[in-house]
């Protein structure tokens, strides 16, 4: 499991990750154990020298490689005149890891999720977009935030901030469904609902957006970690900031070092 976000502004993007990373052993009859988790594991990557970023969750592995292998490997191949478009770049990694991912696991029904979003701003674009691969649903691409919008979107354990934002959990639907709540008042009354705080994306400067991304991955972080099981979420933080002035920069990158005392072990 882990927690990846994305915060858009007016002025640029703060995509950010934990680094929790689980290796899971199946069994013959398909039940899954989580054997052994690490928290130093790569989620985030540049795309060359562009101000193109990509966040990655589900999947750690595709065969012998990680997935930021296999994602750094289609930033090589890419050569870039005038006038590309992030678009363009998720459609080539999309069609790159639809390849990769079929080749592993096309006896698999369904198969395991696996989702990159690609972020950035297009040659000679003032404003940047965000675009989402997700495997086996939908490679897609598919637009999750055209130029115009600003907003907050998180993926992996969606769970816990989502409670906190929506205001309420969204497995609650499903109980009331099946306590006769008609599905027509239902969707109403949550989609009408006052519930989700008044948040101006829109006009936050791009400290306060990596201030919020890191609200959103502590909170779930602290959250997981007192749930039952092995914990899902953790690590150092990896932030990146892409902004229109000066492209894709990184607040938090992940670094190898010495462990200080013995609790840095794992």
């Amino acid at each position: 499991m882990t927690i990846c976000v994305s915060v858009k502004t007016r002025d640029g993007i703060v995509l950010g990750t934990d680094s929790m990373s689980t290796v899971t052993l199946f069994g013959t009859e398909g039940q899954s154990m989580a054997q052994k988790t690490y928290s130093n594991a790569r989620k985030l990557v540049q795309i060359g020298e562009l101000p193109v970023g990509v966040f990655t969750y589900g999947l750690g592995n595709l065969g012998s490689r990680t997935v930021i292998s296999h994602i750094l490997e289609y930033s090589r191949t890419l050569e870039f005149g005038n006038d590309w478009r992030v678009e363009s770049i998720a459609a080539g990694l999309s069609e790159h890891m639809s390849r990769e991912y079929s080749a592993i696991h096309a006896d698999v029904e369904p198969g395991p999720v696996l989702g990159l979003h690609v972020a950035g701003y297009s040659d000679g674009s003032s404003l940047s977009e965000e675009w989402e691969i997700e495997f086996p649903d939908s490679p897609g691409p598919n637009l999750e935030m055209d130029s115009h919008e600003f907003r907050v979107n998180w993926e992996g354990a969606t769970l816990p901030f989502g409670r906190l934002f929506h205001g309420f959990d969204p497995g609650i639907i499903r109980i009331l469904l099946e306590e006769g709540v008609e599905q027509n008042l239902l969707q109403k009354s949550l989609t009408e609902s006052p519930l989700v705080p008044q948040v101006s994306f829109s006009a936050m400067p791009l400290q306060d957006a990596i201030n919020f991304a890191v609200y959103v991955l502590r909170t779930t972080i602290g959250f997981t970690s007192f749930e039952a099981g092995p914990a899902t979420c953790g690590g150092p933080l990896q932030i990146a900031v892409i902004s229109e002035e000066d492209g894709f920069q990184w607040v938090s990158r992940p670094e190898f070092r010495i462990p200080e005392d013995t609790n840095e072990w794992a």
